[in-house]
């Protein structure tokens, strides 16, 4: 709080506060939830950033103390999503579906990654779930992120493999395409 006190002008002239993301805040819940809360009862506002993996009941009081929440949605078949990220989405849809009842405003994020998980049916599947939770809270709103190749320097300074080297960023139309299927079926997509 020491280090976080320290940019509290920052936070006031901007209207900013502080966002816990990368690297899996919900892998240290008792922590970062014992932050948020001591940046909410000091007036800064909160953010996380997360894929939303982890038991609920582990993770509940990071969604509780957070005021803003970071979703990310990478794909909604599981099998796709376990031969993308390692792991099957269960546990990621019912703890969106929990935060979607906590009152917050959540911000469901979909990597938008070609090849990967940018098919229609991927695309239609993520923009009737996001759908199905706005019906019953207000505050959700959806961002397509598209791929960019910005961490290939990051490995090669490490002499690491960068395993994505040949994957393309998505074209400007593509992108306004895939906007377009999730935000007929789940309103207004912020596409960055």
């Amino acid at each position: 709080m020491q280090l976080i006190e320290k940019d509290r002008i920052f936070y006031t002239n901007s209207g900013g506060g502080v966002t816990i993301g990368r690297g899996g805040p919900l892998s240290q819940p008792m922590f970062v939830g014992e932050l948020l809360r001591t940046c909410r009862e000091s007036n800064i506002h909160t953010a996380v950033e997360t894929c939303g993996y982890g038991k609920w009941e582990t993770v509940k009081a990071v969604f509780e103390e957070a005021d803003q929440i970071f979703f990310d949605l990478k794909a909604m078949n599981p099998e796709l999503h376990r031969k993308l990220t390692g792991a099957r989405n269960h546990k990621i849809l019912e703890n969106a579906a929990r935060v979607s009842q906590l009152g917050k405003e959540i911000i469901f994020r979909i990597p938008l990654v070609s090849g990967c998980n940018d098919s229609a049916d991927n695309l239609k599947e993520t923009g009737e779930f996001v759908a199905s939770l706005q019906k019953k809270s207000s505050g959700i709103s959806v961002e397509l992120l598209p791929y960019h190749n910005l961490g290939e320097d990051k490995y090669r300074w490490l002499s690491r493999t960068y395993s994505l080297a040949k994957l393309e960023k998505p074209g400007k139309e593509h992108l306004e395409a895939c906007r377009q299927l999730l935000a007929e079926r789940c309103g207004n997509v912020l596409a960055i």
